[in-house]
């Protein structure tokens, strides 16, 4: 007759990582029939009945310093189909833990060593997250997640996370409080971080505008120039007189300078220099 040995392994868990101060790991170990020939666990299976004693199994941390064992030996009593014990994790480091072989049984071929890796707790910040979220995290958890990284150590707190936001001018001249990024994707000009929307901030631009036939309007440079227009500055304004015909010095050919107007001297071929200015004070090239 054949008998199939037995012996004891560990079930759970697999190998694993953890950080120094966690919570204690719980290790189960249990008898299993073994694979007469390569000895490999076959399944789990009680302790056979009719033993007088227990059987008294060790388990041990190969380095105590990283983590220690909490109680062994475990004491199988005949029928037991498992026992646990718990790896107190106490620094960083690798450690294996064993199960040995009571008298009379066969050591298995696998599960009789589980590594224990302890590795530095990842140091953690606050995490400003999108719609002003904060969580407290390690750096690149955070980064993965999209957010920003207020540092080692830094923790949230009410307001922290508050998306930033200014006064934007949009282009209907309607002002908005919103960020920097969405104010620039509706086309507005934001107005600096902390600003905030007040009578007049987002109203145009305008100045008086000499046109070509001598007519004034208040508007934006850009239209003035765009009508050929004379811009007398921002915030300045028509009055009686201010585009009345003006003239300047007008270079023509020869060198010849004249003082007439815009107009006359661009009909003439000529370089009109700027309005007041006379030709006393020879502004034409030789």
């Amino acid at each position: 007759m054949t008998v199939s040995p037995a012996g004891f392994f560990i079930s759970s868990p697999s190998d694993f990582t953890t950080t120094p101060n966690a919570a204690d790991v719980p290790v189960y170990v249990q008898p299993a029939w073994l694979d007469l020939t390569t000895l490999d666990v076959m399944y789990a299976q009680p302790v056979r009945g009719g033993l007088a004693v227990d059987v008294d199994v060790d388990v041990t941390s190969s380095d105590i310093g990283g983590g220690v064992i909490g109680t062994s030996p475990l004491a199988f009593p005949a029928g037991t189909d498992w026992q646990s014990t718990y790896f107190d994790v106490l620094a960083v480091g690798t450690t294996d833990i064993g199960v040995f072989t009571p008298f009379g049984f066969a050591t298995p071929s696998n599960g009789q060593f589980v590594r224990a890796t302890v590795r530095e707790w990842p140091a953690e910040g606050a995490c400003c997250l999108s719609e002003g979220w904060c969580l407290e995290l390690a750096e690149a958890e955070c980064f993965s997640f999209g957010g920003a990284y207020q540092g080692d150590g830094s923790y949230c707190f009410i307001g922290l996370c508050d998306p930033v936001v200014g006064a934007c001018c949009l282009p209907d001249y309607s002002c908005s409080e919103e960020s920097e990024s969405s104010c620039l994707a509706a086309g507005g000009e934001y107005q600096g971080a902390g600003s905030y929307c007040m009578t007049g901030l987002c109203d145009p631009v305008i100045g008086a505008c000499c046109l070509p036939d001598y007519s004034c309007s208040e508007g934006s440079e850009s239209s003035c120039l765009a009508a050929g227009g004379i811009y007398h500055g921002d915030g300045s304004y028509c009055f009686t007189g201010l585009c009345d015909l003006m003239i300047g010095a007008c270079c023509l050919p020869g060198p010849v300078c004249l003082e007439i107007d815009s107009v006359s001297c661009s009909n003439m071929g000529g370089t009109y220099f700027r309005n007041a200015v006379s030709c006393a004070s020879s502004p034409c090239p030789p």
